[in-house]
């Protein structure tokens, strides 16, 4: 089981910076103060592992920086300017110091007791390459399952056969392969992101825990669009299939200690 901390529900001055985080995790933000402060205060609430928080700030003129320097329990990387939510994460993960990593948005936190769930998961399967939280997003790919946590419904994903999910857990040496090296070439959106690479050039396996959920916050108000606006979702239901493509790409290096028949025959059934 994973140890829980006692760490404090809320941050602000006097709050420091855990030195040996279980977990990181990477929160890119770009003018959307008002939905970061609750993002911020429900991950202090709902994650009672040692953790650090690191966001990554492309540049906000809504008062986001401000905000943030007040905050001595937060790490903070400030962009030279916006350059899309990969790069963001790409900073936060190469920043990162727990033994995992997971990513969420400026609207987006875990609920009560889904990190936790999702570290068990990967302690019963160490194979593992990522662990999917289920969201309520409002977008439509393919549904793959679906659960409900206090009337709403939360869904994982199924695009091209593999399960995709919005948001992961993934082990640092995951996390560090994946980072470490750019998307092939030509590739469609969808593989630039972590639970397709992870799948595609890994070729480790990525499981949903249904314990494991995350909450999508509505926007409060429209966001200023920067230089990378955010991609359709069309690609998901339209998109043809490159796989034998992709799959022709070297390989990038496994995590250490793991063999890839050990891993491309891991697999894990979250407990009820």
């Amino acid at each position: 089981m994973v140890t829980r901390s006692e760490r404090p529900t809320s941050g602000g001055p006097g709050i420091t910076i855990s030195e040996h985080p279980i977990l990181s995790i990477v929160l890119p933000t770009y003018n959307r103060l008002s939905t970061l402060r609750r993002c911020i205060q429900q991950i202090r609430t709902n994650v009672s592992i040692d953790h650090e928080l690191i966001i990554v700030d492309g540049g906000s003129s809504d008062g986001t920086p401000q905000f943030l320097a007040r905050h001595t329990d937060l790490r903070i990387i400030h962009e030279p300017g916006r350059q899309g939510a990969a790069a963001a994460r790409r900073r936060g993960f190469l920043a990162a110091r727990g033994p995992y990593v997971m990513w969420l948005d400026d609207r987006a936190y875990p609920l009560p007791g889904s990190v936790e769930a999702a570290l068990d998961v990967f302690q019963q399967s160490p194979g593992l390459g990522m662990i999917g939280f289920y969201d309520n997003r409002d977008e439509t790919p393919p549904v793959r399952r679906t659960v409900r946590r206090d009337g709403i419904e939360y869904r994982i994903y199924d695009v091209r056969g593999r399960l995709y999910a919005h948001y992961g857990l993934m082990p640092r040496n995951v996390m560090l392969a994946i980072a470490s090296a750019d998307p092939p070439r030509n590739a469609p959106n969808y593989h630039a992101h972590p639970s397709s690479r992870v799948q595609l050039e890994l070729h480790l396996p990525v499981v949903g825990c249904p314990q494991a959920v995350v909450h999508h916050q509505p926007a409060a108000q429209p966001r200023t669009p920067g230089p990378h606006p955010r991609p359709s979702l069309d690609f998901l239901q339209s998109a043809t299939d490159a796989t034998s493509t992709h799959r022709a790409q070297p390989l990038l290096p496994l995590p250490d200690g793991h063999t890839r028949e050990r891993l491309q025959t891991a697999c894990i059934t979250p407990r009820s």
